[in-house]
């Protein structure tokens, strides 16, 4: 399934699949910042793609989750986006898009 949405996001934005990187921490504590919306996470994903301080800019971002504040759901990933000032969608729409 994961391998699923990185293929997804990749054709989404129309970049290098290696490009696409799905990194997640799960937990409560707040003070962990690995743990969203805290941004340790997206920190990480940024040191993983190749060249991403000489080809990258904040436009190319893209955050995918399924806590986007919408009901029935908290909203970490939402948040964690918006902190770091990156485009964020919901992996719903993102599979409605493909279905």
């Amino acid at each position: 399934m994961i391998d699923y949405l990185v293929f997804s996001i990749a054709e989404y934005m129309r970049i290098p699949y290696e490009n696409v990187k799905c990194i997640t921490k799960t937990g409560y504590n707040i003070q962990d910042p690995n743990v969203k919306p805290n941004t340790g996470l997206i920190q990480i994903a940024l040191k993983t793609i190749p060249d991403v301080k000489t080809r990258f800019k904040k436009e190319d971002i893209l955050v995918c989750g399924s806590a986007s504040g919408l009901a029935g759901q908290g909203n970490r990933d939402i948040e964690m986006a918006k902190k770091v000032g990156v485009d964020y969608i919901d992996i719903q729409e993102l599979l409605n898009y493909y279905t």
